[in-house]
């Protein structure tokens, strides 16, 4: 009896190491995937800008005057509708540029490498682990 004891009680040690290990891991990886605070913001205030500016221009052609002159009011309202369109795209584009910058080809290559790197250490954890677990089995049965 006391030689399973030992048995579980290696075994549950083994697994304790493989859960720190893969925590640990686990953090790392997190710590590679945040986004940077300020470009996730600055997108956010994009977005809402825009937003607002659309809820303006339907605002403003729901006021009774423009009922009144709709034909003659709806070129400007077009005009300005597509100002606003213009404005966000230009904005977008230059938004893209900047997450480009920070998160293209050559960034997205350092992180799959610090991913990849720590892959193998969790599959290396694993490995031990499991290597640990059937050696203890087979001193067991011996």
């Amino acid at each position: 009896m006391t030689n399973a004891k030992a048995t579980f009680d290696t075994i549950l040690e083994n697994q304790n190491k493989l859960t720190e290990n893969l925590t640990e891991n686990f953090k790392e990886l997190t710590n590679l995937m945040q986004v940077d605070e300020e470009l996730s913001n600055e997108g956010q205030a994009l977005w809402k800008a825009y937003m607002e500016k659309n809820k303006e221009l339907v605002e403003e052609s729901m006021r009774p005057e423009m009922f009144e002159k709709g034909f003659e009011k709806l070129p400007e309202q077009y005009n300005k509708a597509i100002e606003v369109q213009m404005d966000f795209y230009n904005q977008t584009l230059d938004y893209y540029k900047r997450l480009m910058e920070k998160y293209g080809m050559q960034t997205q290559q350092e992180m799959t490498k610090q991913f990849t790197a720590v892959y193998q250490k969790n599959m290396e954890a694993m490995m031990a682990a499991a290597n640990a677990n059937l050696k203890v089995f087979q001193t067991y049965f011996q």
